[in-house]
């Protein structure tokens, strides 16, 4: 049961912030931009430390999107 729920919530997370992704135009261009960014610092290897650096995506995930 706990799995199941767990799993629920990360899609409904996903799921919202694709949609608003996909409405956004400027939101998305901001986001793609900085993960090109990142990976380009990291020899394009998702690492820890790379994922920890993407503040915007990690807003866009929370649902902050207008905050930076």
């Amino acid at each position: 049961m706990f799995y199941l729920a767990g799993f629920e919530t990360s899609s409904t997370t996903m799921s919202f912030c694709l949609y608003e992704l996909a409405k956004h135009q400027e939101i998305q261009d901001r986001v793609r931009q900085e993960i090109k960014e990142v990976m380009a610092k990291h020899d394009n290897k998702i690492t820890y430390d790379s994922l920890s650096e993407m503040k915007y995506l990690e807003s866009c995930i929370d649902g902050k999107f207008h905050e930076f």
